[in-house]
């Protein structure tokens, strides 16, 4: 899950909530503050911290322009994140990835977004 708020951490805590209760086992990848709230909403899953983003919202520009201005920035952590989910799903053998906006995590299989 990125960290571009806590909408997103509280919005896949249900639904890591409905998954568990479907006897999943789950793994939660995520940083910083995200990453936090849901380690401690869900202690006894497994936790991996991926590379930030590290999203910085503008006070005097618009959003679009300091967007543009932090691609770079954003495609490196991209590229990071997809070899470390690579190399995770090598070791873990996931059935299936949901991600809230992580763009590195993706698999080759067609399950694994």
């Amino acid at each position: 899950m990125l960290n571009w708020g806590m909408g997103h951490a509280t919005r896949s805590a249900a639904i890591i909530k409905k998954l568990q209760h479907q006897d999943n086992e789950i793994v939660i990848a995520s940083d910083s503050d995200s990453l936090s709230f849901l380690k401690s909403k869900f202690p006894n899953c497994k936790h991996i911290e991926l590379p930030p983003y590290h999203i910085k919202y503008p006070s005097r520009w618009p959003f679009w322009l300091s967007f543009l201005s932090q691609l770079p920035k954003i495609n490196r952590a991209i590229v990071a994140e997809k070899k470390q989910i690579q190399k995770i799903i090598a070791a873990e053998h996931f059935d299936l990835i949901i991600s809230d906006n992580r763009f590195g995590c993706i698999h080759q299989k067609s399950n694994l977004y």
